[in-house]
């Protein structure tokens, strides 16, 4: 499995719209990153992301202001499903936080 370390929330969200729309079903997948090979010469291709660290206020000494820090933990796990001549024909994710 792949791992995207440090993904923004929003580029994930991006993934995930592409996933439900159907976006990328019938075009071509290929990487050497294989999760799983299926019984019909099909492959299983997963990817996950996690964790945002964000920042928010301002680091203002006059003001004697500092930024926070914070984490958004999350866990998306992506799979692309295609077939023997590796066009894609499903996508599906899982997310938890």
């Amino acid at each position: 499995m792949h791992a995207e370390q440090g993904m923004y929330a929003f580029v994930v969200q991006k993934h995930i719209d592409h996933c439900v729309n159907g976006d990328f079903n019938g075009g071509k997948y290929n990487s050497d990153d294989v999760y799983k090979d299926l019984p019909d010469g099909g492959r299983v291709y997963a990817y996950y992301y996690y964790n945002q660290e964000e920042s928010a206020g301002i680091d203002n000494p006059t003001f004697n202001t500092k930024a926070i820090r914070f984490n958004i933990d999350y866990y998306t796990v992506m799979n692309f499903i295609v077939n023997k001549d590796g066009i894609i024909t499903r996508r599906k994710y899982l997310q938890f936080y």
